[in-house]
Formats: structure tokens, C-alpha cells, sequence
């Protein structure tokens, strides 16, 4: 009990000692405006906040990531790892989404994963009553052992039983098909987390975090495509739906984009360091050609989504000097635009001239 005590006690001042420090959110104006797509627009994309996204067409509809529960420090230590039912019910309820047809896991850290359970067993029944079809799952191995030890259904084998749930393992350049969409799995490395930030992590959770949920497992990045141009709106019309890459980490490999373009990335800054952003921005938005950027992954994850979302405090990362260095970036650049998502909004992503 006193063990327990003293490590409260800890969080607390150690919350209190950062709370001082400055933190990040964007300007109102940098804000992306647009409505949300349906079947006579285009594709819409919803931001909930580090990596979590929903993108769709009006007929298909795709979840990155799924962490939604986002305790404070002192909500971790006292409930542990586990998610908030009725705080995810809630964010999902925001959602309206009618099904999901596929859940794609970028790895298998807690900010990423936590929450993929409760988010299959909510979509589970509607997504079986409305399509006659099961929510497909997509990710690495450790998200598989993760979601079979936290889910109340099984995963049967996918290629001999599709009328049940199953998981697919990704594989590095592997293409998948889910409804209207063609999602191409991408294995990036993993931003490096220093020994200061593992230690934070584990006092603010009194040392209660699964260590499953914190090991450096495989990363994906992913390319979603439309398979059809079903928005086109007369046989005159010359522009198509983007191409939309999504980098969870803000870590890459000099060859891991060859090749690929695309119009629109998500471009994960979590820990990333302002001395490697322009390295980092020449190995993505400059290799892709892309022609807008929006940052995810800068948001403090210990923040509710029912707040504005805001940085981590600087003692762990300098977001803002990281955006400057961004802002730097596309001055430079011709063709490129830099925006960001409010956490919820319904956002139409523009389409492409060809």
C-alpha cells in the first residue's frame, strides 16, 4: 500500500512539474476546411488523434490504428492498460459509421493498438448484419496475439474460412483489397524512443503497462487507392480520387518509398527531432511528389478527445520547433501544402488534376 502511495504521489509531481511546460496546438486558420465525402463527392477522412483515422468513400469504410480511450497519467496508474468502454463506445458513437470493413493495425504499441478489441466487438454484429460479412483485421503478428488475447471472438484461417473473423498477417509491399479500396502495406522503422521517454512512460502508469504493448515490433505505413473512379461526375471531368499515404511513425528508410506516389500523406512527427525533419521530408513528401501534408501523431496521447488536442509538453518533444521546420519546408516547395484535421471533423480530402 505504501509502495503504491509513494508511486502516486511521484506522478503526481512529476504531472505537476510538466504541466508548466509549453505545449503546441495549430493556429485556427491552418485548420483544413471541406465536407465529408459520400457517393457524389469524394473520399473523407476523419482524425481522432495520434494515428487513428477513418477513411471512406460512402460505401467502404477503413479504420487505421484504434486508440481511443486515452487516460491521463494518473488514469493509467489507477485502471492500468485497459480501455474505457464507455469513453470508446462514446467516440464511436461520433463516428456513425454504419460498418467497417477493415481494421489495419499499424503496430503494436499500446497508442496504436490499445483500444482494436472493443472497436471490433462494437463493429462486429452491424458489419455481419449489413454486408454479410465480417470486420477483416490487417496487421503484424504481435497485434494478432494482442487482439486474440483481448477479443471475446476468435480468428479462424483466412484463406480457409471467410465466413468467420480472421486476421492477416501484412507482408512488406503486399497489396489488399477491402471494398472500393486497395490498401499496399509499406514497412517503415519505427521512430526511436530514448531511454528519458520509456522511463516517463512507465512512472505515469506506475510501472502497470503491458510489456507487450511497448516492445519495438514491426511498423507498417500504408498506400490507399480507390480500385474504380466511381465519383467521376461527367466523361469530360479530369481529375481523379487521390492517392493517400499514411505514415504512423515518423521514422523511414532511404528505399522504403521507391516508387510510390502519392497525393496526400499523413505524415506521422511523433518524437521526431528538428534537426532530422528536412531528411525525413525528402525521404516522404519530396520522394511521393506529395502535394499536401497533415501531421498526425503530434498530439499528447494522455489527453481526451474530448479536449483540444494539444502537443506533449517540451520536456519530451520539441513539436513546435519540428512544425517550424515544416512551415520552412513548404515555402520551399512548389507544389506542396501543409494543413491539419480537428479531432472529428468530416473532412472531404480534394481531388486530383490529372
Amino acid at each position: 500500500m505504501k509502495k503504491k502511495i509513494n508511486r502516486i504521489l511521484t506522478v503526481t509531481f512529476l504531472l505537476a512539474l510538466i504541466s508548466g511546460c509549453s505545449t503546441w496546438s495549430p493556429l485556427e486558420g491552418t485548420y483544413y476546411q471541406g465536407k465529408y465525402g459520400n457517393n457524389n463527392s469524394n473520399i473523407g477522412v476523419r482524425f481522432m488523434g495520434v494515428s487513428t483515422l477513418t477513411i471512406t468513400d460512402g460505401q467502404s469504410h477503413i479504420m487505421i490504428d484504434g486508440f481511443f480511450s486515452r487516460q491521463s497519467p494518473l488514469g493509467y496508474c489507477k485502471n492500468g492498460m485497459e480501455t474505457q468502454k464507455s469513453k470508446v463506445r462514446r467516440q464511436l458513437e461520433k463516428l456513425s459509421l454504419p460498418h467497417l470493413d477493415a481494421l489495419f493495425t499499424s503496430h503494436a504499441h499500446f497508442d496504436h493498438i490499445l483500444d482494436t478489441p472493443f472497436v471490433l466487438d462494437y463493429f462486429h454484429k452491424r458489419t455481419k448484419n449489413e454486408r454479410n460479412a465480417h470486420t477483416e483485421i490487417f496487421g503484424t503478428q504481435a497485434s494478432k496475439d494482442y487482439i486474440s488475447r483481448n477479443w471475446k471472438s476468435q480468428f479462424s484461417n483466412c484463406e480457409k474460412n471467410q465466413s468467420q473473423a480472421c486476421f492477416s498477417i501484412l507482408e512488406d509491399g503486399a497489396t489488399y483489397g477491402v471494398g472500393n479500396f486497395v490498401v499496399t502495406a509499406i514497412e517503415t522503422p519505427h521512430v526511436e524512443k530514448k531511454f528519458p521517454v520509456n522511463v516517463f512512460e512507465n512512472i505515469f502508469t506506475c510501472f502497470k503497462r503491458d510489456k507487450d504493448l511497448t516492445k519495438d515490433f514491426p511498423n507498417y505505413s500504408f498506400l490507399i487507392t480507390l480500385k474504380t473512379d466511381t465519383q467521376r461526375q461527367t466523361p469530360d471531368d479530369k481529375t481523379r480520387p487521390p492517392k493517400i499515404l499514411i505514415i504512423p511513425s515518423a521514422n523511414i528508410s532511404e528505399d522504403d518509398l521507391d516508387g510510390v506516389n502519392a497525393d496526400i500523406v499523413f505524415l506521422g512527427i511523433g518524437l521526431l527531432k528538428p534537426k532530422n525533419v528536412e531528411h525525413y521530408w525528402n525521404q516522404t513528401i519530396e520522394k511521393v511528389n506529395a502535394s499536401l501534408v497533415v501531421p498526425i501523431h503530434w498530439d499528447n496521447l494522455y489527453r481526451s478527445l474530448d479536449e483540444r488536442l494539444v502537443s506533449g509538453p517540451n520536456i519530451f518533444v520539441k513539436t513546435d520547433e519540428v512544425i517550424k521546420e515544416l512551415e520552412r519546408l513548404v515555402k520551399q516547395s512548389k507544389q506542396t501544402k501543409l494543413s491539419y484535421f480537428k479531432v472529428f471533423d468530416k473532412v472531404t480530402l480534394p481531388r486530383i488534376e490529372n
